[in-house]
């Protein structure tokens, strides 16, 4: 019997048949196996990259504001004439008026009529304090500003974290006890405004549009 009569044959064809079979399942098999590891990996790699990517949102994220009620620490920082010093709370009668600002700061310039006409209007019922937040060209903002209250600057690492410091211009109310009454972020515009001479229970110049 010649080869050609060998692959005639009904069983011959049907081995053959079944070992294409065989193959073509091990080939799906295969595929259907590397796809299934594609796609557990990629599932892997996008937990991977929503991780870093949420990890990188909350490093660049805001700090939370201080929140009003709140018990703080006394401020620690240095005067004008270079020495440690400490703003307390409750060395005092009045409620602390914790005015944070910087030197370079736009929207602090154009809030300051509305920082001075507070400071003559509600200087007997509050004691005001200004605190920068750097040193730079702080003795030029003192000639030129001529606020009426003490003025620190450079808060130590520890009362910038406490107090979430950051934007400028910035006003905290502290009661004599440490507790935060008012907090506001932002120069005296809009509701802030409204909200400001509300409780203090003034009317405030508004914004100078100085560059």
């Amino acid at each position: 019997m010649n080869a050609a009569d060998t692959n005639s044959l009904p069983g011959t064809q049907d081995s053959r048949a079944a070992h294409q079979a065989r193959t073509l399942r091990r080939a799906v098999w295969a595929m259907a196996f590397m796809l299934g590891v594609s796609l557990v990996a990629n599932l892997l790699l996008a937990y991977k990259v929503k991780n870093l990517n949420d990890s990188l949102a909350e490093l660049n994220a805001p700090p939370s504001a201080l929140h009003v009620g709140a018990t703080v620490s006394p401020v620690k920082a240095h005067s004008l004439d270079g020495q440690t010093a400490v703003i307390s709370y409750g060395a005092g009668d009045q409620p602390v008026v914790l005015y944070v600002f910087t030197p370079q700061c736009i929207w602090c310039a154009r809030n300051l009529a509305n920082l001075k006409t507070l400071l003559a209007q509600k200087q007997g019922a509050y004691r005001f304090v200004a605190l920068s937040l750097t040193d730079k060209d702080i003795n030029e903002y003192v000639s030129n500003s001529q606020l009426d209250c003490p003025i620190y600057f450079n808060p130590t690492e520890e009362s910038f974290r406490e107090y979430k410091l950051g934007g400028t211009p910035q006003t905290i109310v502290i009661s004599r006890e440490g507790k935060v009454l008012k907090n506001w972020i932002g120069a005296y515009t809009g509701q802030q405004q409204t909200e400001v001479e509300e409780f203090f229970g003034i009317s405030l110049p508004g914004m100078t549009h100085s560059n």
